[in-house]
Order: C-alpha cells, then structure tokens, then sequence
C-alpha cells in the first residue's frame, strides 16, 4: 500500500509539472489583461461621473 501511495505521489508530481507551465503562461497573460480592464472600467466610471455632473 506504501508502494502505491509513493507511486500515485510520484505520477501525479509529473502531471504538475505540465499542468503548472501552463498555469505561468496564463498568469503571466492574465496579470497584465485585468490591470488594463481595471484600468479602463476606472476611466469610464470617471467618465460617467463627469458626465452626469454637467
């Protein structure tokens, strides 16, 4: 049972290693995708105050 325990650790450390350069490309994609849609949202919703105060 300890045999197969160290097996399945072993198996699935493998399949991380894949599944975690995928992960670094999509944070290195996502980071600066929602900095700029914050960014944006930010300068319309100063938009739109202005607006409604004219």
């Amino acid at each position: 049972m300890l045999k197969h325990f160290f097996i399945n650790i072993i198996a699935s450390s493998l399949v991380m290693k894949r599944n975690l350069d995928w992960h670094r490309r999509i944070i290195l994609i996502s980071i600066p995708l929602f900095s700029i849609f914050m960014l944006l949202q930010t300068k319309y919703i100063i938009y739109q105050i202005r607006k409604a105060n004219n």
